[in-house]
C-alpha cells in the first residue's frame, strides 16, 4: 500500500515535467572519438540543463576528458551551475556558480570572486536548445565569467573564449546541429545525431 501511495503522489510530479535530449558525435579529423549528451528539464518555472561528455584520444599520448557541466535557472534566473573536466583522472576544471540571494559567487580551483551582473538569463548550457539572436555576451559556467558571442549570418555564432579561442555553433530550427571548437590537441566538431 505504501508503494501505491508513493507512486501516486510522484505520478502528478512527472505531469509537470518535460524533458528534451540532444546527442553528438564529437569528431577529430572526421575520426569518431567521443560522444556528448545535452538534457533539457522543464518542470513550472524551473529549468535545468546537463552536459556530459566523453572524449578518447589514442595518438601520441592516450587521453580520456570527461566533461560535466550542469545549470539551473528559475523564473529565467541562474540560480546555480557547475562545471568540471577531467583529463586521465586528473580535475582541470571545477567552476561552480551561485545565486546567494543577493549576488552571484563564482567558485573555481585558484578561488572566489563576485559578479557585478544581477541576473544571468542566458549561458553556455543553453546553446543547445535556444538560439542566441541578438545576445551579444553570455554567461560561460566553465570560465566563470561573461564572453562575447557574435552572429555572423545565416543561424552561425562564434563565441570568443577568454584563451583567444573560439568555437562556432551552427542552428537549424533553433537547435545547434553543429559546434567547431578548438582544444588543447586539435580542432573538434560535435555533429548532431538525434
Amino acid at each position: 500500500m505504501k508503494k501505491l501511495v508513493f507512486l501516486f503522489l510522484m505520478f502528478p510530479v512527472q505531469l509537470w515535467a518535460q524533458s528534451q535530449q540532444l546527442k553528438y558525435d564529437i569528431l577529430m579529423k572526421d575520426e569518431k572519438i567521443g560522444t556528448m549528451k545535452v538534457l533539457k528539464i522543464t518542470q513550472k518555472d524551473h529549468i535545468s540543463y546537463t552536459i556530459e561528455s566523453t572524449i578518447t584520444v589514442n595518438k601520441i599520448v592516450s587521453m580520456l576528458v570527461e566533461y560535466k557541466s550542469t545549470a539551473e535557472f528559475h523564473r529565467g534566473k541562474l540560480i546555480k551551475s557547475s562545471n568540471k573536466q577531467m583529463i586521465n583522472g586528473k580535475v582541470q576544471n571545477d567552476t561552480r556558480t551561485t545565486w546567494d540571494g543577493n549576488q552571484y559567487e563564482v567558485y573555481t580551483l585558484t578561488g572566489r570572486t563576485k559578479l557585478k551582473e544581477k541576473n544571468i538569463d542566458y549561458d553556455v548550457c543553453m546553446l543547445y536548445f535556444d538560439e542566441p539572436d541578438a545576445r551579444k555576451k553570455i554567461y560561460s559556467d566553465s570560465y566563470g565569467k561573461w564572453i562575447s558571442i557574435k552572429s555572423y549570418g545565416n543561424h552561425q555564432y562564434d563565441l570568443l573564449l577568454p584563451d583567444s579561442k573560439r568555437s562556432s555553433y551552427t542552428f537549424n530550427y533553433g537547435i545547434c546541429s553543429r559546434v567547431e571548437t578548438e582544444q588543447m590537441f586539435s580542432k573538434i566538431t560535435l555533429l548532431l545525431t538525434k
